[in-house]
């Protein structure tokens, strides 16, 4: 109670740096509750003020998808096993080859992508990563969909690889994304050379 009073938050891990909150529906609802529609990015905002990296899991995700919830904090911890990026393979695949797998290791499930990049370790998929046309800001060319690893492991240099393939062979004028700030802080975007334009509002 004493990090960032007079709010609490429930779970905090001090080597790790990590704070995390578990939210029942009921009591944390807008509606039902009369919570604030920015009571928890109040609190994240509140936890970035004092360098803590916090985490707000939804009952909703931890009721329907725990394995994925586990896997995800897992990797906030460093306890997953690491393959290295060079050791897998570089392919395009189709959007009905990568749908079960988008659908079990990503929290949003799968959309429809133009382009599917994924990486192969020992002939099995370890890592996809979807572009679409831009869906909300038709400023820009592409939008980055989706990008996940097969749970428990983690692929070292993945995300660049994958990204690094996909502007040679698309030569994109420009792509946008977007990051849930209640699970990831976006550092990966940061190491593709992405700049922040802005934080939207809570949905």
């Amino acid at each position: 109670r004493y990090l960032i009073s007079p709010l609490h938050i429930d779970i905090y891990l001090p080597d790790h740096n990590l704070a995390i909150e578990y939210c029942g529906l009921y009591w944390h609802s807008q509606r039902a509750n009369g919570k604030a529609t920015d009571y928890h990015k109040n609190k994240l905002n509140r936890c970035n003020t004092v360098g803590l990296n916090l985490i707000t899991i939804f009952e909703d995700e931890w009721l329907t998808n725990k394995e994925l919830v586990k896997s995800i904090l897992s990797t906030r911890l460093g306890v997953v096993s690491k393959v290295g990026a060079r050791k897998c393979k570089l392919k395009e695949v189709t959007n009905s080859e990568v749908k079960e797998f988008i659908n079990k290791n990503h929290l949003q499930a799968h959309t429809n992508a133009s382009v599917n990049v994924a990486l192969t370790y020992e002939n099995k998929i370890v890592s996809v990563m979807s572009f679409g046309k831009s869906r909300y800001n038709k400023k820009y060319e592409w939008e980055l969909l989706r990008f996940c690893t097969k749970q428990g492991i983690s692929i070292v240099g993945g995300a660049q690889k994958i990204w690094k393939y996909f502007l040679n062979s698309q030569n994109p004028t420009s792509i946008i994304s977007y990051c849930d700030l209640r699970w990831f802080t976006g550092d990966t975007y940061k190491k593709l050379g992405m700049s922040l334009l802005h934080e939207t509002g809570p949905s």
